[in-house]
């Protein structure tokens, strides 16, 4: 059994990412928490979780729930 070479190869590819891909600008900066933006994601946190939507909270801030630690 052989197997045809797919048509959607880009023909006239350099190479180059594309920018609206993701890190098609380069390697992003690691972000940095001040104590006080720390307890705000934390106070705000709690407070989705109270009701029921701690991981939408994490979703929309960008946010991973490893960071969230007693």
């Amino acid at each position: 059994m052989t197997r045809k070479a797919s048509s959607s190869v880009v023909e006239d590819d350099d190479g180059r990412m594309d920018s609206q891909q993701p890190r098609g600008d380069g390697p992003r900066r690691r972000r940095a928490f001040s104590a006080s933006e720390k307890l705000a994601h934390l106070s705000a946190y709690e407070a989705a979780c109270e009701h029921g939507d701690g991981g939408g909270y994490l979703r929309r801030e960008g946010l991973y729930s490893s960071l969230i630690s007693e």
